[in-house]
């Protein structure tokens, strides 16, 4: 159920509570079928229901209170390995949509920065920009480099990844997310 659909049910609910019309407010008398006793209580069961559903479901996680990111080898299967070549950003979509809410995602400088650990890429700085690029072990694992033209006209390069090396990635994941939260509190 959208959360949209929770918020309304929960508005009803709360309109029956105060014994009142949802759609128009008008109260209604005492003498009513809201007042009964269990009526009364099964509308404010179906409050707190909702209300906490949409607090669970909904509510912004803080991030410290999320687990750490790992996968098991069950949702491993269910990322959707691309047979084209795509961008880090577009593979830890994939990665992201398999994890659970209460979990950390996975960022790209998370498997750029594991990558550069294990010598598959390496810091250029280009026109003030920092960037990276595949070494030749890189690029034997499956990084290719194309250069891509944005709607402004102007160019850039970018990293794109293929089965052969989102596959590798997705052997490592756990250990690239390790490394990069050992790396930052160190």
């Amino acid at each position: 159920m959208k959360k949209e659909e929770l918020v309304k049910l929960k508005k009803i609910a709360s309109a029956l509570l105060k014994k009142e019309d949802p759609e128009s407010g008008i109260s209604f008398k005492e003498d009513t079928v809201l007042s009964i006793p269990e009526v009364e209580q099964y509308n404010q069961q179906i409050y707190d229901l909702l209300d906490n559903l949409l607090e669970k479901e909904y509510k912004k996680m803080d991030w410290r209170k999320k687990k750490k990111f790992s996968l098991t080898k069950e949702q491993k299967m269910h990322i959707a390995v691309s047979d084209e070549p795509i961008s880090i950003s577009k593979f830890c979509y994939c990665i992201n949509k398999v994890i659970s809410a209460d979990m950390r995602k996975i960022r790209g400088e998370h498997i750029l920065d594991g990558l550069e650990d294990m010598g598959y890429l390496y810091t250029v700085e280009e026109k003030g920009n920092i960037s990276r690029r595949p070494t030749e072990q890189g690029k034997k694992l499956g990084i290719e480099v194309v250069e891509r033209e944005n709607e402004y006209g102007n160019k850039y390069w970018v990293n794109l990844y293929t089965k052969d090396a989102q596959c590798f990635i997705l052997d490592h994941l756990n250990d690239f997310f390790e490394t990069y939260y050992l790396g930052r509190f160190m």
